[in-house]
């Protein structure tokens, strides 16, 4: 099974920016998370002691893990703007949403050169500074996001306002 992770992607910054049809989003959100979870499972039993890797499969278990926590957080970002009835997105939500869809396609990218390392080292390294790179200005938003939602909620007291936002 090919995971469709783009589609998880494309829902959430359609959802953040308020496009389209915000129930499909959330469902798309959480199909793909299930289909994610198939996908541990499937590369859990493929990379049994028999099989031989050009990796440790501790590498491996540990990267598709990660790529699960992804879409985990994805999802429960979506189940957060769902419950708390959420319908509009700071500026840097947004932009994290576009970020984080950027990175994917990065990581789409690089997936398929870990086949021959030796040959693709030196793209796997560029892609990894470029993915670095977007992880800490998604740290910068979040920060500047965080932020701008606590003094708002110092200009105009509303704590569960800034609870919703820190939530999501």
């Amino acid at each position: 099974m090919r995971p469709r992770w783009p589609a998880p992607l494309k829902a959430l910054v359609q959802l953040t920016a308020g496009e389209g049809d915000r129930g499909a989003h959330l469902r798309a959100i959480r199909d793909r998370e299930h289909d994610a979870d198939e996908v541990i499972r499937e590369t859990a039993a493929r990379s049994s002691p028999d099989f031989l890797t050009p990796f440790d499969r501790g590498a491996i278990t540990a990267l598709i893990g990660a790529m699960d926590d992804t879409i985990d957080e994805m999802n429960r970002s979506a189940s957060a703007i769902e419950l708390l009835e959420v319908h509009e997105f700071d500026p840097q939500m947004k932009q994290i949403g576009v970020l984080v869809q950027d990175a994917s396609r990065l990581i789409s990218e690089a997936a398929p050169l870990l086949r021959d390392v030796e040959r693709n080292g030196r793209r796997l390294h560029e892609l990894t500074a470029k993915l670095v790179k977007l992880e800490g200005e998604v740290d910068i938003l979040h920060d500047t996001g965080m932020r701008a939602a606590f003094q708002a909620q110092k200009a105009k007291p509303d704590p569960l306002a800034f609870m919703v936002s820190r939530e999501v």
